[in-house]
């Protein structure tokens, strides 16, 4: 048995096959990346939106209940920013209670605030977001009763909301 050392011209990769294969995995690389920068910015996005969504239902959802268990107006100016002061009731003590709506200037916009009787103000929009528009509008319907239009902008996203006084029936 002889050993021979055989050479093959099929063995290995040739120049042009190598810079072929490195070029389409830099180009595969590149889409790959790009699609994952992609997918971050959606899902940041999304998150922001949900953010700015959440806060401004739950804003207005406070305003409208308020609202629903007031019996009079005390306070209200039509343009923004927007104050709202009712005369209304605790529903946990059934006590009556005045309770304030109002913008009020931030460092990044505004914000709206709260205050139930004699308690301090308290927030209901974060301090991250801008509240740029809050206005109240008085509705007064036919059978004496009145209601309480409300239109906010938090982030650019507008938000709508028209509250009965349910304890104003005459």
């Amino acid at each position: 048995m002889s050993l021979q050392h055989r050479t093959s011209k099929n063995r290995g990769f040739t120049l042009v096959e190598t810079v072929v294969y490195i070029a389409l995995f830099i180009l595969l690389s590149v889409v790959v990346i790009d699609a994952l920068f992609m997918t971050a910015k959606v899902l940041r996005h999304a998150r922001t939106t949900r953010a700015v969504t959440s806060a401004g239902e739950a804003a207005m959802e406070r305003m409208i209940r308020d609202i629903r268990f007031g019996s009079a107006i005390t306070t209200i100016t039509a343009g923004h920013p927007g104050t709202l002061e009712i005369t209304g009731y605790d529903p946990e003590t059934l006590a009556e209670q005045q309770v304030r709506f109002a913008w009020v200037a931030t460092s990044i916009g505004g914000k709206i605030q709260v205050t139930e009787g004699a308690a301090a103000a308290e927030d209901l929009t974060p301090p991250s977001l801008n509240v740029s528009n809050l206005v109240f509008r008085q509705i007064t319907l036919v059978t004496g009763t009145y209601a309480i239009k409300i239109e906010m902008t938090v982030n650019g996203v507008n938000f709508y909301g028209t509250a009965l006084m349910r304890r104003a029936y005459q």
